[in-house]
């Protein structure tokens, strides 16, 4: 399986599929939410997931711990970006 995450000055895209993406996700990045949950017990993994109003989806699947946390901090920082002006909106 294979997971795209697309980020633009206008929207975050989620592609996934194995050799092309047959699934698509997307929402307006301004309201975009990412919630990382941690699992009740120590040994489950924590699970990563875009949110947008009612509908979200969840990434990182095949990512350890530590690097499900990483992709959390850094995707939640370009969510976050307020100078966009100068990357494309499309």
């Amino acid at each position: 399986m294979r997971e795209v995450v697309t980020l633009n000055a206008a929207v975050v895209r989620v592609e996934t599929g194995r050799h092309a993406p047959d699934q698509q996700w997307e929402c307006p990045r301004a309201w975009a939410q990412l919630n990382l949950e941690r699992a009740p017990l120590a040994w489950y993994p924590s699970r990563l997931k875009l949110v947008f109003r009612d509908r979200q989806v969840e990434i990182g699947r095949f990512l350890n711990e530590e690097e499900r946390v990483n992709l959390a901090v850094e995707l939640g920082h370009m969510i976050r970006r307020g100078d966009w002006s100068s990357l494309p909106a499309g």
